[in-house]
């Protein structure tokens, strides 16, 4: 055994253990521990606090029960005696036996080193060594040569992990063989070495590889490896890595993990497509891309192109296994173009202005220069071609300078993510090689993936010519690729929009739903104002919900109004019941929700209902009943609204009736107003039953949808047991809010619907008596009873709409601004998203009409 260290302590030692100390602290006080991607973080810094606690250093850690539950889950299955099982080697706890400090037998664990070291982990070595009675000369030589190696080379700094052979040797090859080296530009002498040491051992471990030789395999390294020999044309079978790591949705990075690893399931599924013959693993290479697509739908994460590769080998004939799960329709052929889009896009608006990404990381802006290369090709972003052109080039001139400069031979970037964060040299020339070096891909595609979905470009632009004249999108010209990219993005949606919109409601009397095409490009163009969007899951669900609010609208305007605007009593009561025990539906599709009605197909309520190309003809209260019910539970049986809090899904319930309820008051009005009509002229409504003020608040307001979208988005938020506004304060200032945003709505509704109401005989705003003087309203009167065509200033009365419109906006902000104090940020950009969709809207009511016009 070595002699021992003699260790000089410095003479300010007291004032570096105070600084240390104050900096943990506050790093403490703001760690997000359900953010936290570093691995074993749940047990290891529980431990190192007990150990600091220990030594007479206790430290406030708001995040410490959420810590402790995680780290709970973690081991809730362990057992110490599993580390001192001789046939166990298996876990990869083993890479964090610092942990388990003051918890098991470190005497009883020698059995698990390989190579001199802990599952190649030097602070699991060191602690074996530290609480062992017995030394370790061959424990002591591996952390010797860490020292040795280390980013100190024997003064400090120790790798959180060593070696990393498998690791570094993949990773280098296939990106730079994917980014068009190949053998004889990166030296065949070398690259065989590499090849044969990889096959070697590749084939020593049965098909299983670890990051280094010996360890416990992962299905990151192992699928690394096979691309790479794969990409040699040389033999690698995924065979023993797909019967290692799948699992019934995923592949799993280790036989025992805490959550599954999206980077471990790019690189599988990029493994299988570059095999010899992807189709004879067509069905992992979909639970592969299912599971990719499903995990950036919930949430934006860091994609490594496998989806375009699968595309192109789909594309090619190569993958016929696949032909019938990428059929139009399939869930995967919905999100594919959108994920991929969105990708693309925020890659490209997160260029900073120096041209650089990650404020000037040179290994970042390869990653974004890589991403844009290999997305480039897409059908769906040949409007985008210029931009996505000058942002590469732009890319690689700063990696061109950084290069040239020297500069990539210094310390990294670090990004990387092991027990703690760290760089890579060699990882980090890699990427940038392969940056400079990556080719355009050929744009061109056949029609396997051509028919997946198809962007009108020439609508875009008329789109894009009138959203960027409302005030929420007025931007100067050089930024307009931005909304026009959004207004793709929406696009990408609609398909799946209109193969649904007959699902529920049927289409009775109705011109074209102009307002469909509309939906998705609101809620994509919107949602990039947020500071952090929010999921495509999210997107898609009010998309959704809106598209059955203007069809409710519709239908009981086309329907109830017209076959029951007289005799509204049976259908209040059907509604009622809806509310007063649950429906149950017999007939279920797999995610919860209610059954959708297909052509002719059987609806919830076993009774058939007429596809959407055939006449409702008699129309019996029953009609309505199946109907509304179908809308109804779809609404409140949705499996994320029955998670949310008890008290957020009674609010939901009541705000539902109510807007149900608010139509038949509608319905009567417009009933009693259709009689005093003059065609095509402004009057005042003789009969009102309510002043304005109340009727806007009440009746209007929940008609407009708002509140109950609102209660709707509220469940989607809330997380289980606990309601998304806490106290009765933010309750009451959630609630406000709402009541102004949809009084506001209804208001610039009704503001670009003057026209439209008249032709319909609906009652609107500007009928209200309060909008005509006494003199004129009288004078009005009077014309109207002698049958004459009475003289009204329309002009006068639609600026004071606007003007009460704006002031509801005014008190709407207000209200948002209050709740930004005491709500989280999740809650933030969810108000943020539905208010901006809300108010633009409005602003859209206000230049053009887009509801589907009955008569």
């Amino acid at each position: 055994m070595a002699e021992p260290l003699n260790c000089t302590i410095p003479d300010d030692v007291s004032s570096r253990i105070s600084k240390a100390r104050s900096f943990l602290q506050g790093q403490l006080e703001v760690w997000d521990v359900k953010a936290s991607e570093n691995v074993g973080f749940e047990i290891l810094v529980p431990t190192l606090l007990q150990l600091l606690e220990q030594e007479g250093f206790n430290f406030n850690v708001p995040g410490l029960p959420a810590l402790k539950a995680l780290g709970n889950n973690k081991l809730a299955q362990f057992d110490p005696r599993m580390l001192y099982d001789s046939g166990q080697t298996r876990l990869t706890l083993v890479h964090s036996l610092e942990a388990f400090i003051g918890t098991i037998e470190f005497n009883n664990i020698g059995h698990l080193k390989a190579s001199g070291s802990m599952m190649a982990s030097p602070a699991a070595t060191a602690a074996y060594l530290m609480n062992s009675s017995n030394w370790d000369e061959e424990a002591e030589q591996y952390l010797s040569t860490v020292i040795a190696t280390g980013s100190g080379k024997g003064g400090g700094g120790v790798l959180s992990a060593f070696p990393t052979l498998i690791f570094e040797l993949s990773w280098v090859l296939s990106t730079l063989l994917l980014a068009g080296f190949n053998p004889d530009d990166l030296g065949l002498e070398n690259v065989g070495f590499i090849g044969d040491f990889l096959e070697q051992h590749l084939h020593a471990a049965n098909g299983l590889l670890g990051f280094a030789p010996d360890l416990l395999a992962d299905a990151d390294d192992t699928a690394k490896t096979i691309l790479s020999l794969s990409l040699l044309k040389r033999s690698a079978s995924p065979a023993q890595m797909i019967a290692e790591f799948e699992t019934e949705t995923y592949f799993k990075t280790y036989i025992i993990e805490r959550n599954p690893s999206f980077s471990a399931n790019c690189n599988v599924l990029c493994a299988l497509l570059y095999g010899p013959d992807p189709n004879i693993y067509a069905d992992q290479i979909f639970k592969a891309a299912s599971f990719l697509c499903k995990s950036w739908w919930e949430g934006p994460l860091k994609d490594k192109w496998a989806l375009v590769r699968l595309l192109r080998v789909w594309d090619s004939g190569r993958l016929s296994g696949l032909s019938d799960k990428l059929a139009i329709p399939s869930r995967l052929s919905d999100q594919i173009p959108v994920v991929l889009f969105q990708i693309l896009v925020r890659t490209l608006r997160s260029q900073d202005p120096t041209v650089s990404w990650g404020s000037q990381s040179h290994e970042t802006t390869a990653y974004a220069v890589l991403t844009l290369v290999y997305l480039s090709s897409l059908p769906w972003a040949s409007a985008l071609k210029p931009e996505i052109e000058a942002a590469i080039a732009s890319g690689r001139l700063f990696l061109g300078q950084f290069i040239s400069s020297g500069s990539w031979l210094e310390e990294p970037d670090q990004i990387w993510i092991e027990k703690v964060s760290y760089g890579s040299t060699v990882l980090s020339q890699t990427y940038c090689l392969a940056a400079m070096n990556a080719p355009m891909a050929d744009d061109m595609w056949g029609n396997a993936v051509l028919d997946l979905t198809s962007v009108p470009l020439k609508s875009v632009e008329g789109f894009l010519h009138f959203f960027s004249r409302l005030p929420l999108f007025q931007t100067p010209e050089k930024s307009k690729w931005k909304l026009r990219s959004l207004l793709i993005e929406g696009y990408l949606f609609l398909p799946r929009l209109k193969r649904i919109s007959r699902d529920i409601f049927p289409r009775y009397k109705m011109t074209e739903d102009k307002y469909l095409e509309y939906i998705p490009l609101t809620w994509t163009t919107t949602n990039r104002l947020q500071e952090t969007p929010l999921s495509a899951n999210f997107l898609e669900e009010m998309m959704e919900i809106s598209m059955l609010n203007y069809q409710t609208d519709e239908f009981m305007e086309a329907v109830v109004g017209e076959h029951f605007e007289g005799n509204l009593g049976p259908i209040r009561e059907i509604v009622r019941s809806f509310f007063e025990q649950p429906i149950k539906l017999t007939n279920r599709c797999e995610n919860g929700i209610a059954s959708k009605t297909s052509r002719g197909g059987i609806n919830g309520f076993g009774h058939r209902l007429g596809g959407p190309e055939e006449p409702l003809g008699s129309v019996s209260p029953n009609t309505v009943k199946h109907t509304l019910g179908r809308f109804v539970h779809h609404v409140l049986d949705h499996p994320k609204i029955i998670k949310a809090s008890v008290h957020d899904q009674r609010n939901l319930r009541r705000e539902l009736q109510a807007f149900l309820f608010a139509h038949m008051v509608q319905i009567e009005d417009n009933y009693r107003f259709s009689h005093q009509v003059i065609p095509g002229t402004t009057i005042p409504f003789l009969s009102p039953k309510s002043t304005y003020f109340s009727w806007v608040h009440t009746t209007s307001a929940e008609h407009t949808s708002c509140p109950y979208s609102f209660a709707f988005v509220i469940c989607l938020t809330s997380l289980g047991a606990s309601d998304c506004f806490k106290g009765a304060y933010s309750k009451y200032l959630a609630q406000d809010l709402c009541c102004h945003l949809a009084v506001m709505c209804w208001q610039y509704n009704d503001y670009g619907s003057i026209k439209r109401d008249r032709q319909e005989r609906n009652l609107n705003s500007v009928n209200f008596p309060e909008f005509h003087t006494e003199a004129k309203g009288e004078s009005q009167r009077q014309e109207f009873e002698l049958g004459r065509k009475p003289e009204v200033r329309e002009d006068e009365i639609k600026a004071e709409l606007f003007e009460i419109a704006e002031y509801e906006r005014n008190c709407m902000m207000k209200a948002l601004y209050e709740l930004k104090k005491r709500v989280p940020a999740r809650v933030i950009n969810m108000l943020g998203l539905f208010v901006g969709v809300t108010d633009l809207y409005g602003q859209i009511y206000v230049a053009r009409d887009i509801a589907s016009r009955m008569r």
